[in-house]
């Protein structure tokens, strides 16, 4: 069956081909999110749909990034972060995939790509392994303490010992304040030299994804701790199709002992008061405090 190609690059119609074709299973999926990267960044889309003769069977959703001289997925900014997790090229038969993946331009990466689709990759190059994301599984949990018992006696150990150690400091905890994202942002700069808030844009793309949350599909949460009077700890959330994305985070835990664990352990407790399903825990290295105590989900990218 012969197939068209079609670039599409006005906005508009990257928005209603998007909604076509998403799955909207995971924050990465929506339109409102992803457009917010869009809002700021201005990268020239450029959406590659696949069509046959009766329909549109294909989209791989991309923008080209000048100073990098490489297109990407929409709303990858092309910094060692992945903001945009998960991806898989969509197909809505099967049997077109391999035509879609012919169309990718040549000078492409594409980061987070899932496992299912990295094996479509194998015979035009194979996609590689990239930093792992991890989760968490709610389902069988009721409370914190069901959660700790998972662990064995050594983390679960660890993990009471640092709340201890934070609660013994009268700590307040905040919810929603909307304006201690700034404090976020503040404590990520200062504590990693590699920050990528470093850049202004990022940090303007968060604050329009923070503005649509609740009047977009997904919903924001802000958690703080105070201690002594001082804002010392910040977690932003994202809420969508009954999982938690603890997706940005800020701390002082070197003048604190065990806020990090601290900050986790409230957001696994949010979580499960919302009822929540997942937790999303984003990509990190493999060897981060986050291999230890939550499910490891592999994912690949692929360049050329």
């Amino acid at each position: 069956m012969a197939y068209e190609k079609k670039i599409i690059k006005n906005i508009d119609e990257c928005a209603k081909i998007w909604e076509e074709f998403s799955p909207k299973k995971s924050l990465y999926d929506l339109w409102e999110y992803r457009f917010c990267f869009w809002d700021v960044y201005r990268f020239e889309p450029h959406f590659i749909l696949l069509k046959n003769k009766t329909e549109n069977v294909g989209l791989l959703p991309l923008w080209y990034i000048p100073e990098n001289k490489k297109y990407y997925w929409f709303g990858d900014v092309g910094d060692e972060f992945n903001w945009q997790e998960g991806n898989d090229f969509w197909v809505k038969d099967e049997s077109v995939m391999d035509e879609l993946i012919k169309c990718l331009p040549e000078s492409v990466l594409l980061t987070s790509i899932t496992e299912d689709t990295a094996k479509n990759l194998e015979k035009f190059g194979g996609a590689k392994e990239g930093e792992p994301k991890y989760v968490l599984d709610l389902t069988g949990f009721k409370t914190i303490e069901d959660y700790l018992q998972s662990l064995d006696q050594k983390k679960r150990g660890n993990l009471r010992r640092d709340q201890r150690a934070v609660e013994a400091l009268n700590p307040i905890v905040n919810s929603d304040r909307t304006e201690d994202f700034d404090k976020l942002i503040k404590f990520n700069m200062e504590r990693f030299q590699t920050s990528p808030f470093k850049d202004v844009r990022l940090i303007n793309v968060f604050k329009k994804i923070i503005d649509i949350a609740g009047s977009a599909p997904f919903k924001k949460r802000i958690i703080s701790v105070d201690i002594n009077g001082e804002t010392v700890g910040v977690d932003l959330i994202f809420i969508y199709n009954h999982i938690y994305y603890p997706l940005l985070t800020g701390a002082q835990p070197m003048k604190y002992s065990g806020l990090g664990h601290y900050l986790n352990m409230l957001d696994i407790k949010d979580a499960l008061d919302l009822g929540m399903e997942k937790m999303d825990f984003a990509e990190d290295s493999a060897d981060s405090y986050k291999g230890k105590l939550f499910q490891k989900t592999q994912l690949y990218y692929f360049s050329k």
